[in-house]
């Protein structure tokens, strides 16, 4: 099993190719606290970029629900992000979706397996 952590930008995608040659898959992509922060389009690009490197591999991640993306709750989650979280003004989430399988519809070969949902 590798860890990869550390990585200047999920973004800049020229950290999936080492991978890729140091290991075989699939590959098992879990990602905490990351999509919430990135924007739709950055999102669905990662994915369908992570899904083309990655055939055959699992994603994990950690879903917002976009309901909290729009008033009055989005500005219930800032205030928390700053006060209780102690974040700058401009930590704020961007990213959340709204039925599980909405992935899904984004190319063919997206595959919603389960959820989990976890409170506080």
């Amino acid at each position: 099993m590798r860890r990869l952590t550390g990585i200047p930008s999920l973004l800049d995608y020229g950290w999936m190719s080492p991978l890729l040659q140091t290991c075989d898959g699939p590959f098992l992509n879990v990602s905490e606290d990351v999509f919430m922060y990135l924007h739709r389009g950055d999102v669905k690009s990662l994915v369908l970029e992570l899904q083309s490197e990655f055939p055959g591999s699992e994603l994990v991640w950690e879903v917002f629900n976009d309901l909290w993306l729009k008033k009055p709750l989005k500005g219930l989650v800032n205030f928390k992000m700053r006060k209780e979280l102690h974040l700058g003004k401009d930590a704020t989430f961007h990213f959340g979706i709204r039925e599980s399988r909405e992935m899904e519809a984004w190319t063919p070969g997206i595959t919603f397996a389960n959820i989990l949902i976890l409170s506080e």
